[in-house]
């Protein structure tokens, strides 16, 4: 389950597989936000020289749930569970 940072400066995150991920940046916007396809494609264009996205780390998870193919993002979370099937995520107790 996504939900606000609680690390100043990042936006969401998340708890899979036990491990806390804080994500996102909180001063700026992403597609979920604006939906515009010439950002997306030049945030993309920006990011994949230095990022991951093989594997579940803040970099792929701002890429496939924040600037993911739909401005829904829900949506977007559902595709990432299809590409990480085996990362599941921890409900927490607080």
């Amino acid at each position: 389950m996504i939900s606000p940072s609680t690390r100043r400066g990042k936006r969401f995150m998340i708890t899979l597989d036990g491990k806390t991920f804080h994500f996102g940046s909180k001063n700026g916007s992403t597609y979920i936000d604006h939906g515009d396809k010439k950002k997306r494609e030049n945030y993309i264009k920006r990011h994949q020289v230095n990022e991951d996205w093989t594997t579940v780390n803040p970099g792929s998870l701002s890429r496939f749930i924040l600037w993911g193919s739909s401005t829904s993002i829900e949506k977007n979370m559902r595709a990432f569970n299809r590409m990480f099937p085996s990362v599941k995520p921890t409900i927490s107790s607080t």
